[in-house]
């Protein structure tokens, strides 16, 4: 087999990065079917990271989310005025700060993880069961590079 070549790798990565954001994080785009957690895109995906990466510090949220620290400071504010997410101090390094949802951060994201589960269940309806265990074994090694390469 030829190895790929790092442009081919470029270009597959922008073009998969294209398809993502249209057919998977326009989701996070759309408005909440709850009413009683109405956030926007980013609030939705600080939450997600933070069931998934409990206790993770800003700026690996900032690198996650690609976001700025000033934008992303304003953006845990705003979840914490709605009780979904408290900063605990490190005990061991009190100029580092952890990230975890409260209770009501854990109800909001339950919310959101069923409107998802449901949107992906519509999505990938097309697919053969064969289609999408390729799918699966295919981003679960995906992840194992991408967690393999860089820094």
């Amino acid at each position: 087999m030829k190895k790929p070549t790092t442009s081919l790798i470029g270009t597959n990565l922008l073009e998969f990065m294209m398809l993502y954001h249209r057919k998977f994080a326009i989701f996070f785009h759309k408005q909440s079917l709850s009413q009683e957690f109405p956030l926007n895109k980013n609030q939705k995906r600080v939450l997600l990271i933070l069931k998934h990466h409990r206790g993770v510090t800003p700026t690996f949220l900032s690198q996650g989310l690609d976001l700025q620290k000033g934008s992303l400071t304003t953006l845990i504010d705003s979840l914490e005025e709605m009780a979904l997410v408290k900063r605990e101090t490190d005990s061991k390094d009190r100029r580092r700060v952890h990230l975890f949802l409260t209770e009501k951060g854990e109800l909001a994201i339950g919310a959101i993880l069923n409107e998802y589960r449901h949107y992906l269940e519509q999505l990938l309806s097309t697919l053969s069961d064969t289609e999408l265990e390729q799918f699966q074994k295919n981003l679960d090694a995906t992840i194992t590079i991408l967690k393999k390469i860089g820094g």
